[in-house]
């Protein structure tokens, strides 16, 4: 059996309980509520981030895409056959100068004939002619101004140890045209790896396509795109303050994601300005993108991730990551980051009032409880020592408790006539012990030798034996007459 305890205690503890209780599970509501909405918050910053650029990255590789199968009907119809350099510059200069995604463009076959239309930063223009029957040697052409030149290119042949044929883009377009051969299917575009560019030694890729002409031939279509334009174009991509969108994709060779475009606006330390210049493998990304990625992708490929929260470079960032909806042959992964002070901002930060507001409440409801505790534990308190003294046969206190509880002030009411009853009972069984007494007691004894004795009952107890009714003797006259 449980050790006993005051009423007063009971109340207290149990009546507090509750109150407690109700402010852990707000302040626990709380909690819970302001993350869901924080995550609610960053997935739908994020995810809107993510698809801006994937719209984005679409839209600026889909003109590249349309160039491609528009040059690739013009050479399935054997419009390139037996073409000089000039008549190609009608087709391919305007093309480059008005998709500005291309810096360059190639026209391939397996022979080892090659034509090479690049537009360098400075608006000039760069020809180079490959002939599969000279090697070791390149014609160049360079002229400024329009496109297509108008009799102002100069015209130098130089020797070169360049061959179209080594070239990535040319042996995976040629890859992907002996697969369609063998399937039965449509030549296909394909999109080769993060690599060097020959001419401007700049990293790019290229979009390229092979296909066979109506003389038999195989031509190569090749249009290259500068890594640098693809971080350009990324970097306009904003995600509030410090949020960021950057371009992953996936490397066969590497068995890796090669990072394309990286925002300048992260921490130093987290676009890895002093590493290896991009491409480059995601395992060299430090800071938050880094610490994104591998916490993504350090299991494997993960589906289109949820938010996540993380800490890296001093603060907490949320980011995610999520597979391009592009059309290519490659894996495109999209990221995207950003701080939660950024996530917050314009939302007002009520957690602490919150937390006063709650703990303020529980304080009151506490201190109510406690006042409610002695509110009906104080009258039953003394109600219980009242009945103790009498217990111990002391009648003389009388049972006076103030308190506005009903109950309460019939039980004292009733206590106190008990009191008044019980003393009443004790003095009257007192007496008639006492009276029993003296009957038994000798004749002499009753009268006395010394002198006149008379034997009475005292009528209230003697001041120093605390509720005890005992027996008087005081001396009297005429003894045997009183008795």
């Amino acid at each position: 059996m449980s050790r006993p305890q005051s009423l007063q205690r009971s109340l207290s503890r149990n009546l507090t309980i509750g109150p407690i209780l109700l402010g852990a599970i707000l302040l626990l509501t709380s909690v819970l509520t302001y993350r869901a909405v924080l995550n609610t918050i960053a997935a739908e910053l994020i995810d809107r981030g993510i698809a801006q650029m994937n719209a984005a990255f679409i839209e600026y590789l889909h003109p590249v895409q349309e160039i491609v199968e528009l040059s690739k009907a013009f050479g399935l119809a054997g419009k390139f056959d037996g073409q000089p350099p000039e008549q190609l510059d009608l087709v391919f200069g305007p093309l480059i100068a008005t998709v500005t995604q291309v810096s360059s463009v190639h026209l391939a076959r397996a022979s080892g004939d090659e034509y090479m239309l690049m537009q360098r930063d400075d608006g000039s223009f760069y020809n180079r002619l490959t002939r599969g029957a000279e090697p070791g040697w390149i014609v160049a052409r360079e002229w400024t101004g329009n496109p297509v030149p108008a009799g102002n290119a100069s015209r130098e042949r130089v020797a070169s140890d360049y061959s179209p044929l080594q070239r990535p883009w040319f042996q995976k377009a040629m890859a992907a045209f002996e697969a369609s051969a063998t399937t039965g299917g449509a030549e296909r575009l394909v999109w080769s790896e993060p690599y060097t560019f020959f001419t401007s030694r700049e990293p790019g890729i290229t979009a390229s396509v092979a296909y066979r002409t109506p003389s038999g031939s195989v031509e190569v279509l090749g249009f290259d795109i500068l890594l640098k334009d693809i971080q350009a174009f990324a970097e306009r991509i904003e995600l509030r303050e410090s949020g960021a969108v950057f371009v992953m994709l996936r490397a066969e060779a590497a068995q890796d994601l090669m990072v394309l475009a990286v925002p300048r606006n992260l921490p130093a330390s987290s676009s890895g300005a002093s590493a290896a210049p991009l491409p480059r493998p995601i395992s060299t990304l430090t800071g938050p993108a880094g610490t994104l990625v591998t916490r993504l992708f350090g299991a494997g490929v993960p589906d289109n991730s949820e938010p996540l929260r993380f800490s890296a470079a001093g603060e907490i960032w949320w980011g995610a990551v999520a597979r391009s909806s592009i059309a290519t042959d490659k894996e495109v992964w999209i990221a995207a980051i950003i701080t939660e002070r950024a996530l917050l901002q314009g939302i007002p930060d009520l957690s602490l009032i919150t937390l006063l507001a709650v703990l303020a409440t529980v304080a009151v409801m506490v201190l109510r409880a406690r006042r409610l505790a002695a509110r009906y534990g104080d009258p039953i308190a003394e109600l219980v020592t009242q009945t103790e003294r009498m217990a111990r046969l002391n009648f003389s206190r009388p049972t006076t408790i103030e308190s506005p509880i009903y109950e309460v002030q019939t039980l004292a009411a009733s206590q106190d006539a008990m009191r008044r009853s019980l003393g009443a009972l004790t003095a009257m069984n007192d007496r008639a012990a006492i009276a029993r007494e003296l009957k038994t007691l000798p004749e002499e004894r009753r009268e006395g030798r010394a002198g006149d004795w008379q034997v009475s009952i005292c009528d209230s107890p003697l001041g120093t034996v605390d509720g005890i009714y005992a027996m008087c003797w005081p001396v009297v006259k005429n003894a045997s007459q009183a008795w």
